[in-house]
């Protein structure tokens, strides 16, 4: 079962992305991994001590749950790629 996405974190994740210029990319790039993405995840889940900041922890969680969830990768994909579309 799928958690629910979070449309708060996803909101300023891509705000940021779209700052940078790279939202497509990374679009392109969750789709292209495919299950090597549950491999990130893992990496993130690892690292996660030695990240400091407790928002900073709460936000690398968030990306690994979204990671290693194929279903959330696919809509947050599509979230990535609302803006185009209008």
């Amino acid at each position: 079962m799928t958690n629910s996405p979070d449309l708060a974190t996803w909101a300023k994740w891509r705000t940021a992305l779209q700052k940078w210029g790279i939202h497509a990319y990374v679009a392109t790039l969750l789709e292209a991994l495919g299950p090597l993405n549950v491999v990130g995840a893992q990496f993130l889940y690892f690292s996660r001590p030695f990240v400091p900041g407790t928002t900073r922890k709460s936000q690398w969680q968030a990306l690994a749950r979204l990671l290693e969830d194929s279903e959330q990768r696919d809509l947050f994909t599509q979230f990535l790629q609302e803006r185009d579309l209008l």
